[in-house]
Parts: C-alpha cells; structure tokens; sequence
C-alpha cells in the first residue's frame, strides 16, 4: 500500500501538530504513567469538556514529536495542554488556569455541566462553576 520505508513522503510533524489542536477543543499530551497527565485529564473530565489525549508513550513517533513540541512550546515535560489551539502550558499553568476561573469562563459556554445566571447590577452572564462532591460513591458534579 504504502511501499517501503525509504520511499514514503516524511510526516511533517509541526502541520500535524497544527491540525491536532486546531481540530479538537482540548488536546492533551500525556502519557499513560504521568500522575500530572492523570490530574489534568481529570480536571477537564470534572469540567464536562471533552478532550483528546494524545498518549505519548503509546505512539511510534514519540521522539519527533516531542522534538516538535518542545519547538513550539518550550516546554520538555507532559503533560502539555493546548485549549482552543493556544498552548496554555502544563499541569501548574492550568491549576493557575483552573484557579483563577479562567478556565469555566473559557469552557462553560460549551459544557451542560455549567451554568449561568445573570448579574443583577451589570446584566452580564455569571458563570456557576461545578463543585465535585464525594461521598463513598462515585464522584458528582453539582453546582454550588
């Protein structure tokens, strides 16, 4: 199909990374052992957001494209997380990101699990952000 190795087109790695976070809404690259990886996939599962993970340690290109990341993030470590195709950095940035309510203002428009009311005084949309509450069952979202 493809012919041998030596005779098929080289991938340009920097157009497919272009094409993987312009395509998907939250594209995080993980791997599968990574604690943070697993932190911040959890932080947009609990967010209602859907996302693609790209699984570093499962891919047979790994070493290209991790050069290529590096190239355009600066950033040698997983997890790397791109939100609508901007590179918002790693598990610390989208902590700051979460903490500071940026990251429901970004998502919330799209996610059922988020709410809005309206501000009395300006009029403007309020975002009510999910809060997880845990019992002995499985974790919820509720909103506060």
């Amino acid at each position: 199909m493809g012919g041998c190795l030596c005779c098929r087109k080289p991938i340009d790695y920097e157009k497919l990374l272009e094409q993987l976070v312009h395509k998907h809404r939250v594209v995080i690259f993980s791997k599968t052992f990574c604690t943070d990886s697993d932190i911040a996939k959890n932080i947009f599962q609990m967010a209602g957001a859907d996302y693609l993970a790209i699984e570093m340690d499962q891919l047979p290109m790994t070493d290209e494209l991790m050069l290529t990341l590096i190239k355009k993030t600066g950033f040698d470590s997983v997890p790397q997380i791109f939100l609508d195709g901007h590179f918002i950095g790693g598990i610390r940035e989208l902590k700051l990101y979460l903490k500071s309510g940026l990251l429901y203002e970004t998502l919330c428009p799209n996610s059922p699990l988020c709410t809005t009311t309206k501000n009395k005084k300006t009029n403007v949309n309020k975002f009510i952000k999910p809060v997880r509450t845990c019992n002995r069952r499985p974790c919820q979202i509720k909103p506060k």
